[in-house]
């Protein structure tokens, strides 16, 4: 009905039993056919003549079905048709713009929508055809966890003691106790973290404690000579090394602890910036880790090398 309410409103008056049925879509094709030729009488040498054999072809009186049902719109034309006479005296121009005017009149009642361009319609098919509206995985387990907790939330509403607290308030309530209790999960979760955190790191030492030295530097130098005599080139080298740890400790550059790692040393001696120290201490480490695990075999080039490396160490360490 909303279509018609223009139509309505200038031209519903008392309709006569005489007036034609029409629908929506020829009433709009027959007003169509009029503009047709008001048009080309503008353009003729005779236009007043013309357009008013135009104005003929309007239909004076209709009835314009405005649905499935029984309902009509009772249209008279007598009075449009006395303004555009008026409008074609005036000549082509006023011919024009009576041409406009039932060119309105022509859209307002029109039945048939105009069609979408040709490549609206393709970019709409391929739409479809990639089912681009089809629900996601995470919308659908989205809606089946809220499903889920307005579930839940309503089987707690229902178990609640008599109280005089509203229901209200107990959406509220619950809601407050499940945050603190996933709050709760976490905050022990990271204890649970920190605490497996400083379980594995070394128990710092107490002010004025050294730990244990089993042997010196000296006695390892000796032990190096005992495994090379022996042709115990793998046992030989890592004597060495522990004499090179043990000479580090006696001249104060590191703390030794037999549960630091090689490279916990190398990063001391650098700290106190000596890059030298560390340097030297640091290929000695990588000579001892390929023979000592077996990524290489221990011969006399690996004990010259690492006899080589802990000389200057000793002449760096010593003050």
């Amino acid at each position: 009905m909303t279509r018609f309410a223009w139509l309505a409103a200038v031209l519903a008056l008392a309709t006569p039993a005489a007036a034609a049925t029409l629908t929506p879509t020829e009433y709009a094709r027959t007003v169509s056919e009029v503009v047709t030729r008001l048009e080309q009488a503008a353009k003729s040498g005779k236009a007043t003549q013309a357009a008013e054999q135009a104005l003929r072809e309007l239909p004076i009186r209709a009835e314009v079905p405005t649905g499935p049902g029984s309902a009509r719109l009772s249209v008279d034309n007598r009075a449009l048709l006395v303004d555009l006479r008026r409008q074609i005296k005036v000549g082509p121009r006023g011919i024009r713009t009576a041409a406009g005017i039932l060119r309105s009149l022509a859209q307002a009642v029109s039945a048939t929508p105009p069609r979408p361009p040709a490549k609206a319609r393709a970019t709409l098919t391929r739409v479809l055809a990639r089912r681009e509206f089809r629900t996601s995985a995470l919308d659908t387990w989205r809606e089946k966890v809220y499903r889920w907790e307005a579930q839940a939330v309503l089987w707690v509403l229902d178990h609640l003691p008599d109280t005089n607290i509203p229901r209200d308030a107990w959406v509220v309530i619950g809601y407050v106790a499940l945050f603190l209790t996933g709050a709760a999960i976490v905050y022990l979760i990271v204890l649970l973290l920190v605490g497996m955190g400083a379980r594995a790191r070394p128990v710092p030492d107490a002010p004025g404690a050294r730990p244990v030295v089993i042997l010196p530097y000296s006695a390892w130098l000796a032990e190096a000579e005992q495994r090379l005599q022996a042709g115990d080139y793998r046992a030989a080298v890592r004597a060495l090394h522990m004499a090179a740890l043990m000479k580090l400790d006696d001249a104060g550059q590191v703390r030794y602890d037999s549960s630091y790692t090689d490279g916990r040393f190398v990063r001391a001696l650098q700290s106190k910036g000596q890059p030298d120290l560390a340097g030297v201490l640091g290929r000695l480490n990588h000579l001892f880790a390929i023979v000592w695990y077996g990524r290489r075999a221990a011969g006399q080039a690996e004990y010259a090398a690492a006899r080589a490396l802990w000389t200057e160490l000793e002449a760096a360490a010593t003050p």
